[in-house]
């Protein structure tokens, strides 16, 4: 008889101790953490798709130490364990919605320095960014700021760019000195999340000159549908490449707007301090003609800074 510690070893270890069934990512992330996942001598680049279907196979065995409580996301606990009620199973998928909120906030944050460094020195010009910590904002009524902040915010001047008399012209007749962006950041866009993202992105960037959604990973498939709602709503696509930003690209350019959403930019300044200091800071700039408040933004980190900061993100991407 082996004695070889197996996957379901591991789930039978991890929920033992659980007082509360959990899912297969949930399973796995805990035995990494208590170096159960070292016990097992191989288990290949994704060890939580292994583990589900060692799970989902066993589950259906009349014996089985296992059952599923739950369905969408699949919530695993052992059969000896007492069955939660209905209230008890809403109360975890809660907790487990909040988490994966949470997980997903901070993993496309990661990719905010990659954008920042791009829009740094691209065809658009210098953009000056400034990321949206929306969570800190005032609350609303339930649902009702919902698509209301972008991911990033940004500034683009003339200054440097023209003369001083030149500058002065522009703004007595009342030409645009500076433009303003707004970026939706996602991981990856596929069928399953694209139209989604896209109307996030239409809704949050109302109130700019230009809006882009921005991906790392965007499924070829998706693309030609992401041009039909760029030519119908005029936001604009664009891709991040992080193991090469000279890679990154505009796929399809947005409209530009003259008219902006005054209303909206009044809304996000009283709701959100990091909007209103970005927008302190342009009228600043735009005061003094030339570019003031520069650590207000983003920074962006020098070519050894960010090929460090690279190799950092590949070696978490390449552990989730």
């Amino acid at each position: 008889m082996s004695n070889k510690y197996t996957f379901l070893d591991l789930a039978e270890d991890v929920l033992s101790k659980s007082d509360r069934p959990l899912t297969v990512k949930a399973i796995w992330e805990n035995a990494v953490l208590n170096g159960l996942d070292k016990k097992i001598n191989s288990y290949g680049k994704t060890p939580d798709q292994t583990l589900g279907a060692r799970l989902y196979t066993d589950v259906k065995e009349e014996n089985s130490k296992f059952m599923i409580v739950s369905k969408k996301p699949t919530l695993f606990q052992l059969s000896t364990h007492k069955t939660p009620s209905k209230e008890e199973i809403d109360d975890f998928l809660a907790d487990e919605y909040k988490k994966s909120e949470k997980d997903n906030l901070e993993h496309e944050r990661s990719y905010h320095q990659v954008l920042t460094n791009f829009l740094s020195n691209c065809s658009l010009g210098c953009i000056h960014t400034k990321t949206i910590f929306h969570e800190v904002s005032k609350k609303g009524k339930k649902g009702q700021d919902k698509w209301n902040y972008p991911d990033i915010v940004g500034v683009g001047f003339v200054f440097g760019n023209y003369t001083n008399s030149t500058i002065e012209l522009m703004q007595k007749i009342q030409h645009p000195v500076c433009k303003l962006y707004s970026f939706e950041l996602k991981k990856s866009l596929d069928f399953g999340n694209y139209k989604e993202s896209y109307f996030q992105a239409v809704s949050n960037s109302s109130w700019a000159n230009e809006g882009y959604l921005v991906a790392v990973d965007i499924d070829e498939e998706v693309k030609l549908e992401l041009k039909r709602l760029c030519d119908a709503f005029g936001i604009g696509l664009m891709r991040i490449d992080i193991a090469n930003i000279e890679d990154s690209e505009i796929i399809y350019p947005a409209k530009i707007k003259n008219i902006l959403d005054m209303a909206t930019i009044d809304l996000l300044i009283d709701k959100n301090n990091d909007f209103k200091i970005f927008i302190d800071t342009v009228n600043g700039s735009m005061q003094l003609s030339k570019i003031v408040d520069e650590v207000v933004y983003d920074k962006v980190l020098s070519d050894d800074e960010i090929n460090k900061y690279l190799l950092e993100l590949k070696s978490k991407n390449d552990k989730i």
